[in-house]
């Protein structure tokens, strides 16, 4: 290891005599911008690359020597020049040949880095830095409206976040899923689409955004591979490794990564209670292990020109230990009153199988498609906790009766299947959208709780199983290439049934929905753009918050599901103004009947229980405004402000409404350090202002993290030292009620230390005599 770090300083230096080329293309009487620019040094091969500014004009440098000077536009060779470079040169001005179709001219403004669609706003990734090394969670830092914390993924305004690859769902969520992210390479990446008012193609399942990640089709007749490793050392020491593989030749397409390793962290919970007479705290650690895996792998072969069929297979498993122990002291008017301690020993796991095949059939060349999707989804979720819990007298000795024992085990078991069809017919006055999602899903979930004092044991087989079908369609249509406007419907119909054995209880629950969606974008001038969006979601519980087993944590705490929680709607509403390359944003949502777990806290028996609940309404208006700008040839910088007023109130009789505003800011730089192109610096800071959300005030909280890239070997290996959380802040919250105050300080072990390595090969010869030439340009789409 440490001659590698060695080696990678070193290399730092590594740079001989260069001279700076400079010159401005134009198109015609136009200058062009984010043309390639191209420079290859004929005898050894290496590749120097940058792109055109807005007025057209680029600049370059690189050791001295001959080179082929190439421009690209769409991928497309357009210009091409052998030059030999003794000195500092401008090339002056360099005008390409204007003789592309009206809808070829289109695409240019497709081609910038942030784009505004009628119903998303898309992050084109190959045009950036942030695209050039690093892996796609880092990339998700620099897209606009995204949020990315030690505890998962976020957009702005929304509370959950579905994540696609290639418009398809990963099945994953929260730590898998960032651990999944993080093993992808930005290169692979071409574009992010951020979805805040997701159309009625989507499921109305959840107050979710959709952040699509749109993946670069692979080479025809190449393939290429890398592989990683990451060190990373926060209060604990992890390892993660990574290998990928694609492949196209003769009509097939395979896909393949890997990644694995130990996720260790050492996280601490300082977590107070103040009554009006006595004050509780609450000091506890977690010193956690997830050992993890996850393989994908995708195939597809182009039957026809017209016909694509496919086959994906991922397997996703994990298991974490961790013992936890804490302690709670509690005072009586200012005095020593008592103890009581926790310990407790986890283990859970989890044996996840997802299985999709999918076709797709183009009518014909006009972008009418048919595409069938079926999925199987296998999950084994066993869990198991022992825990112990005493009361101690001030000198810190056991009270009698005061002593608890016991623990949990649970085996929960998900199938699920789902079926989708979706039809695609745009015609040159509308463009048409419709298709049907069938879903079944069962869970079997076997829970025993036992107590070891008295030997006392309850168990609790809860079954749970959930029909969803739905139908959507969606109409678009655009008048002078100024206006355009898109509208959705989707019906939903949805049967549950639960069955709890402790309670000999069962649950039916029948709903029809339907949610409509509503936008409307105009562009006045190639400068300001208007829109309108809106739309209506719903927030189903799951079969955890619906299992009505009580857990315990201590004689004073315990945890208990509810059967009877009914859905949550959210209303959305949002006004869009982009002017150039800022988005400023009016949004406002009311939510009904929000699910959650509550803290319910009893000042008279000290009692705080943690109970599902349709807790709260609430409406939030907020403002919120990205610019995502290259300030320089060597500095882009990616920055979003986000102002919001909300007002919660919850059902609880003990908690008032709770109103105010929150604000948040973050910028995300990306700095090119040398003229090859091969040394980058990212600073990205983030800052939470003291606020209200939903029903808890926040404090401040600050984040500031570093990351030092060096491209090598022809830009095939990448080395990555990065450190996170710099500041070593916490976040903090706190909640009042009539009976308390309730605080939460944690540490999630997220101030880290992380070096990478990744090494990228290929091959672009797999040329074929037999391969059919009339397949020729329906291959290149892939």
């Amino acid at each position: 290891m440490k001659y590698t770090i060695l080696f990678f300083f070193f290399s730092l230096f590594a740079i001989g005599q260069t001279a700076q080329l400079t010159g401005v293309i134009y198109e015609g009487e136009q200058p062009t911008e984010f043309a390639e620019i191209r420079f290859v040094h004929t005898e050894n091969n290496q590749h120097y690359t940058t792109y055109t500014q807005v007025q057209g004009s680029f600049t370059l440098t690189l050791p001295m020597g001959k080179y082929q000077f190439t421009v690209y536009q769409f991928n497309q060779e357009v210009y091409q020049k052998t030059l030999d470079i003794v000195q500092n040169t401008h090339l002056g001005k360099i005008i390409l040949e204007t003789n592309q179709r009206l809808d070829e001219v289109k695409i240019v403004a497709q081609q910038k880095v942030i784009e505004r669609k009628i119903d998303r706003l898309i992050f084109n990734l190959d045009r950036t830095v942030v695209g050039t090394g690093g892996n796609v969670l880092e990339a998700l830092k620099a897209t606009p409206s995204v949020r990315v914390s030690p505890t998962g993924i976020q957009i702005v305004g929304k509370n959950q976040v579905l994540v696609l690859l290639d418009d398809r769902p990963t099945y994953l969520s929260g730590e898998e899923l960032m651990r999944y992210l993080e093993s992808m390479s930005s290169s692979d990446i071409q574009r992010i689409e951020v979805i805040t008012t997701p159309p009625a193609k989507y499921e109305a399942e959840g107050n979710s955004g959709i952040l699509n990640i749109v993946t670069k089709k692979n080479a025809i007749d190449a393939w290429n591979a890398v592989a990683g490793t990451t060190y990373q050392r926060s209060k604990r020491n992890t390892m993660r490794y990574n290998a990928g593989f694609n492949w196209n030749q003769k009509g097939w397409n395979l896909k393949a990564n890997v990644n694995f390793g130990d996720a260790r962290f050492l996280r601490q919970w300082n977590n107070d209670l103040y009554y009006l007479n006595e004050t509780w705290e609450s000091r506890s650690a977690t010193a956690g292990r997830n050992d993890y895996y996850n393989l994908n792998f995708a195939l597809s072969r182009q039957l026809t020109k017209n016909w694509e069929m496919g086959l994906k297979i991922a397997k996703n498993n994990y298991n974490f230990r961790g013992p936890t122990g804490g302690k709670t002291t509690r005072y009586a008017n200012g005095e020593l009153h008592s103890f009581i301690t926790e310990d407790s020993k986890e283990q859970s796991k989890s044996d996840r199988l997802i299985l999709s095949y999918f076709n797709e059939i183009k009518l014909d060349t006009l972008g009418k498609k048919i595409t069938v999707d079926l999925d199987y989804i296998n999950s084994d979720q066993p869990n198991f906790r022992q825990f112990t819990s005493a009361t101690l007298d001030p000198q810190g000795l056991p009270m009698p009766n005061r002593f608890l024992q016991g623990g949990n085990d649970n085996q929960n078991d998900i199938e699920n299947y789902v079926g989708k069809l979706d039809i695609d017919l745009p015609f040159s006055g509308i463009n048409l959208q419709l298709g049907t999602k069938l879903s079944v899903s069962k869970t079997n979930n076997n829970l025993l709780i036992y107590n070891k004092l008295n030997q006392n044991k309850q168990q609790n087989q809860f079954d749970y199983k959930e029909n969803n079908q739905a139908f959507y369609v969606s109409a678009n249509k655009t008048w002078m290439d100024r206006l355009t406007a898109q509208v959705g419907l989707r019906l939903e119909a949805t049967q549950t049934v639960g069955y709890a054995s402790a309670l000999d209880q069962t649950n039916r629950s029948k709903e029809v929905k339907l949610f409509p969606t509503v936008y409307v974008n105009y562009v006045a001038n190639e400068a300001h753009s208007f829109g309108f969006n809106y739309s209506t979601r719903i927030n189903r519980p799951n079969f955890e918050s619906l299992n009505p087993t009580r857990s315990t944590y201590n004689e004073y705490s315990y945890h208990e599901g509810n059967p009877f929680l009914k859905p949550a709607y959210t209303t959305n509403f949002e006004l869009i103004h982009t002017y150039k390359k800022l988005e400023s944003k009016i949004f406002y949502s009311q939510l009904k009947d929000g699910i959650a777990q509550v803290s319910q806290i009893d000042a008279a028996t000290k009692h705080y229980n943690y109970i599902w609940m349709n807790y709260i309404t609430m409406d939030v208006l907020g403002l919120t405004a990205s610019l995502y700008t290259k300030l320089t040839p060597w500095w882009t910088s990616s920055n979003e402000f986000t102002l919001t007023y909300s007002s919660a109130t919850p059902v609880l009789a003990n908690e008032v409404r709770v109103k105010g505003v929150a604000a948040y800011f973050s910028t995300s730089n990306d700095f090119t350090l040398n003229a090859l192109q091969t040394l980058f610096l990212g600073v990205n800071y983030e800052h939470n202002f003291s606020g209200v959300s939903e029903n808890f005030h926040t404090k401040n909280y600050a984040n500031l993290s570093l990351a030092l890239k060096y491209l090598l070997a022809n830009k095939k290996v990448e080395l990555s030292l990065q450190a996170s959380n710099v500041l070593n802040s916490t976040y903090s919250t706190y909640k009042k009620t009539t009976e308390a105050k309730q605080e939460f300080n944690n540490n999630w072990d997220n101030r880290t230390l992380r070096f990478s390595v990744s090494y990228k090969f290929g091959n672009s010869s797999l040329k074929t005599k037999q391969r059919a030439s009339a397949n020729q340009e329906e291959l290149n789409r892939m």
